[in-house]
């Protein structure tokens, strides 16, 4: 257990203050000890994995902080066991090493394994709904250990039971894929189809020789966007997309697009997916914009970043996008990172 961390050491965004006790919880048994300590002190408790979707607050967190460091994977058959604080993108180059279709395009990911479920992470034509069979977990309130099946998790976009109704109450511990073994990577994607469908002599490469080239090509698009954690980009201070893309009705669609004809617009079941990105640009905020010491990434509308700046400014900006684009368009945006105070 540590006292007075700062959190900002644990944030892709760098902002945030100290908490008042961290534990690094490498076992279940650590899990429970850091949730005990917080009961016996009547402070609140908060999970932290790789702190790519999380917002803190400038004044830090008067709590305990639990960072999940559970590790090792395993497979048996076409299921992959993976522990919660395994990285994502590691675990992903892992499968695809493996020959393992069915988490490729979701390469580049920051986070760790324990999040995967929690957000639906989705990208390039992939969710991880499609291929997690189980998701093993702690409850909070009584330290039992439970397992939930796919149709268990309410997996919908960007979205599962541990993310709304259940938000809070349980602890990642581990999460099992059934991926496919010597089957051809499925590219729904328009840019990155486009990208791979230029690579000479692809459909004659094996099962393996294509999944590796679609990571490599899904990396180099994320990489262009700054969608990619690296040191030397000052893009890539952020938690990646900040807004999730709308999904609005057919009806509000129709009546929105006699006012914008040249709204882009993707089918989701009955409803229409809207681009935040193209909301956001269209509402004033283009690339490279700066509030204060925050900003749009030069790279992507849809990322927010620190320009050593402070969690005010940062959260300023979004609520003036937020506010900018609910008068020109009367939609919502949902921000995605967790914010923590």
């Amino acid at each position: 257990m540590h006292e007075n961390i700062n959190l900002s050491e644990y944030s892709s965004l760098q902002l945030g203050g100290p908490a008042a006790y961290f534990f690094d919880c490498d076992s279940v048994e650590s899990i429970i000890e850091a949730l005990n300590f917080a009961e016996a002190k009547g402070l609140a408790a908060h999970v932290l994995g790789a702190g790519s979707n999380t917002l803190f607050a400038d004044a830090g967190y008067n709590g305990v902080i639990l960072h999940i460091c559970l590790e090792g994977i395993h497979q048996s058959a076409n299921h992959i066991h993976a522990a919660a604080g395994e990285n994502w993108d590691s675990f992903v180059a892992y499968t695809v090493d493996q020959g393992l279709a069915g988490i490729e395009c979701l390469s580049g990911i920051p986070g760790y394994v324990g999040a995967s479920p929690i957000q639906n992470i989705g990208a390039y034509g992939q969710e991880v709904s499609e291929t997690i069979v189980s998701v093993k977990a702690l409850k909070i309130e009584n330290r039992e250990l439970l397992t939930f099946n796919n149709a268990d998790c309410d997996f919908s976009y960007r979205q599962s039971r541990f993310k709304s109704a259940d938000k809070g109450a349980y602890i990642i511990l581990e999460v099992t894929y059934e991926l496919q073994q010597n089957s051809e990577p499925q590219i729904c994607y328009p840019e990155l189809a486009k990208q791979i469908n230029s690579i000479e002599n692809y459909v004659d490469k094996s099962p393996q020789e294509k999944l590796q080239l679609v990571r490599e090509h899904v990396l180099e698009i994320r990489k262009h966007k700054s969608m990619v954690l690296d040191p030397g980009d000052p893009n890539s201070i952020s938690a990646g997309s900040f807004f999730m893309n709308p999904i609005i009705s057919q009806s509000e669609f129709e009546h929105l697009k006699q006012a914008f004809p040249e709204m882009p617009n993707y089918p989701n079941g009955d409803q229409i997916k809207i681009p935040a990105a193209w909301l956001v640009e269209q509402s004033g905020f283009h690339k490279g914009y700066t509030y204060k010491n925050a900003g749009v990434s030069e790279k992507h509308c849809l990322a927010l970043i620190n320009r050593n700046g402070s969690t005010a400014d940062l959260i300023e900006l979004a609520e003036q996008i937020q506010n900018d684009v609910q008068k020109k368009f009367e939609i919502a945006l949902q921000r995605e990172p967790v914010y923590i105070e």
